[in-house]
């Protein structure tokens, strides 16, 4: 076992902790594996010298006065052998329906669980509604069997790796119910879906909403109080949403296990919330906007924001993205981010590794980890000052002329703070 299986094991076993009390525990046991390889033993050495992850779970919740709960195997939906994972918790109040507590404790049961990582493709074509739902894998730039290789030692950044066609298609899955609704009428979108696939695409129409099942059953239901929009399913299927271009107020995604696109569009406020699914935003701005996955991954691509927040247990973050802030948080997952406009940075990783490829106009950098990596790729005309804060970490490989005095690398005229901070972390900055 790696040790970045380890602290994922570790940390789905830490149920009923805030995520501030998992990353402190989750700190202590990353040091202390970076200890044991700092004395010579392996990586699979050092974890195979650990107790067994249950027992150290046990022991953290009877600390914090908690009871331990084995982890659990979620449970089986229709056709899941085809569909990704995915979940989430930030609920907004849905209508009253007689099956609102079933879709409740749901989404709280499978924050509890860790589903099969899924990622998602594009759909064949504009026109292509009446086609089911298939997804495909999504090529990642690390394999899990990959381990980290400085950026030096690898091709550069392929933010690329969306293909121009996404496939959602299969012949099993049919369309079981379509609604449109004027575009008037709606400024706000609330979806609340359980299982399956949440589509969510821009186009030149009213709202039109697509339900796919393989069952041929239907499962949404859907609400308009005022101008909100609330789209609710507590069951295995697809949902498309065509939204009329130009710009929503408001966009909120919260789902149990089914992975999330949302594409070609404009909106105020967007947030997604999963647990285990994949989310795909691309060819998107917000002024605000959230992702946040436990085990998915967040895949971007040609996304702007004003403020972006990101965050990941332990599926990777990747793609493309510019804000003027952008916060970044993992625990295990890794962090590869290519940026051609972006002012601050604010990142922080227990085990994963970052890989931020940024623009000559960043100003602030701040980063800190436990025993990942963290690699920069700046442009030769930004100046910056680094300051790297480390127990047993290095600065593993610097492409720029730099001044060295009182722990601060200066390079040029030193107007980008970058402060790095690492526990067994190196890091490095290349052109």
């Amino acid at each position: 076992m790696t040790r970045k299986q380890f602290l994922n094991n570790l940390y789905h076993r830490l149920e009923g902790l805030t995520p501030e009390q998992a990353e402190q525990h989750l700190t202590y046991y990353a040091e202390m594996l970076a200890d044991r390889m700092e004395e010579g033993m392996t990586e699979e050495e050092a974890v195979a010298g650990m107790e067994d992850v249950d027992t150290i779970a046990r022991r953290i919740l009877e600390e914090e006065g908690l009871p331990y709960k084995p982890p659990v195997t979620p449970p089986v939906y229709p056709d899941a052998a085809k569909i990704p994972g995915g979940g989430g918790t930030k609920g907004y109040q849905p209508p009253k329906r007689p099956n609102s507590r079933k879709i409740a404790s749901i989404l709280a049961w499978t924050l509890a669980a860790v589903c099969v990582l899924g990622a998602v493709k594009r759909f064949f074509g504009r026109n292509t509604a009446d086609l089911p739902y298939i997804v495909e894998e999504v090529p990642a730039f690390l394999s899990e069997e990959e381990d980290w290789v400085f950026a030096a030692e690898r091709p550069p950044l392929d933010i690329d790796f969306l293909p121009d066609e996404l496939s959602f298609y299969s012949d099993d899955w049919s369309v079981v119910g379509r609604y449109d609704i004027p575009a008037d009428e709606v400024n706000q979108l609330q979806i609340n879906w359980v299982s399956g696939v949440v589509d969510v695409q821009g186009w030149n129409g009213d709202f039109e909403l697509l339900e796919y099942s393989a069952t041929g059953r239907g499962k949404m239901t859907y609400t308009i109080d005022g101008e909100v929009l609330a789209v609710q399913a507590n069951g295995s299927s697809g949902l498309l949403v065509r939204v009329p271009s130009g710009w929503l107020e408001d966009i909120e995604i919260n789902t149990s296990s089914a992975a999330v696109r949302v594409e070609n569009t404009d909106v105020d406020q967007l947030s997604v919330q999963t647990s285990s699914g994949s989310v795909v935003l691309r060819g998107l701005y917000a002024s605000s906007l959230e992702a946040t996955t436990v085990s998915g991954r967040i895949a971007l691509h040609d996304l702007f924001a004003d403020h972006l927040d990101l965050s990941t247990s332990s599926g990777s973050i990747e793609g493309s993205a510019h804000a003027e802030e952008l916060d970044l948080y993992t625990i295990s997952g890794d962090i590869l981010l290519e940026s051609s406009y972006v002012e601050s940075v604010d990142g922080s990783s227990v085990s994963g590794n970052f890989l931020l490829t940024l623009s000559s106009g960043v100003e602030d950098i701040s980063l800190q980890s436990s025993s990942g990596d963290v690699t920069l790729v700046l442009s030769e005309d930004v100046g910056f000052q680094l300051l790297f804060d480390t127990i047993s970490g290095s600065v593993h490989e610097m492409d720029f002329r730099t001044n060295y005095m009182d722990g601060v690398y200066t390079h040029g005229d030193g107007s980008c703070e970058i402060d790095v901070s690492t526990t067994s972390g190196d890091v490095s900055l290349l052109r």
